[in-house]
């Protein structure tokens, strides 16, 4: 629950909300943690024989090290989830989250985990949970790239920094271009995607200039480019 000044304020919201009590296949589990963190760390218990088995948390993750315990963890078992709530997560400006988004640690976190648990998948046998962190990979990636670009996001990247990064975590430059390829590859749908949010909001101008964006970046996006042209065209572009 969260619990905001002296009261709970309802669930909260971005973790697991099952309707009943349930046990997930771990490996199930963990490609649904490839996309976000599903866990509250104050609600979770743990085998001491799968800490055994795994190890203990990473101390290079100060802001996503509990997320990759979860996804570690679920590689190599069950998770049961019990739907009553049985913790209060308090919620106050001071929040240890908002300071690691703040000063990007929490950005930096996120790439790193998904990075990081991508290869123990791999070295698990399960292929399916390495596709869907390497999905989540590029995909987070290529948000961040064109979220940086579109409203200058703290949390966004600027392709120098994405190719830094992709420096220091790819294992050779075939895994490099593999990776920076995927995340060209869809750019363009991220920034055609950011156009239709400010179309649909009435921001002509910023819709249009991410039309663009997504034509340089893929120019056989044909809808994209009708959108496009029908905006230049039609003069009714409105500035903010």
């Amino acid at each position: 629950m969260r619990f905001e000044s002296d009261r709970e304020t309802g669930l909260m919201p971005g973790f697991l909300q099952e309707a009943e009590d349930a046990i997930f296949a771990g490996r199930d589990f963990a490609r649904r943690l490839a996309r976000s963190n599903l866990v509250v760390g104050s609600s979770a218990m743990m085998r001491k024989t799968s800490l055994d088995k795994v190890g203990l948390h990473p101390l290079d993750m100060p802001f996503a090290a509990d997320w990759y315990m979860w996804a570690l963890l679920a590689l190599h078992g069950y998770v049961g989830y019990i739907a009553e709530p049985l913790v209060n997560y308090r919620w106050h400006p001071q929040n240890m989250t908002q300071a690691h988004q703040a000063n990007r640690i929490a950005m930096e976190d996120e790439i790193r985990l998904r990075w990081r648990i991508r290869q123990k998948a791999r070295e698990a046998g399960a292929e399916d949970v390495t596709r869907a962190f390497e999905d989540a990979l590029v995909v987070n990636y290529a948000t961040r790239l064109a979220e940086k670009r579109d409203r200058d996001w703290t949390q966004g990247l600027t392709m120098e920094e994405f190719d830094r990064s992709l420096d220091t975590h790819a294992a050779d430059a075939a895994e490099r271009a593999m990776i920076r390829r995927r995340v060209l590859r869809i750019l363009a749908d991220c920034f055609s995607f950011l156009g239709k949010r400010h179309h649909a909001a009435g921001d002509l101008a910023r819709a249009r200039r991410c039309y663009g964006w997504a034509i340089q970046q893929n120019p056989a996006k044909l809808k994209t480019l009708a959108r496009w042209l029908w905006l230049t065209a039609s003069g009714t572009t409105k500035q903010r």
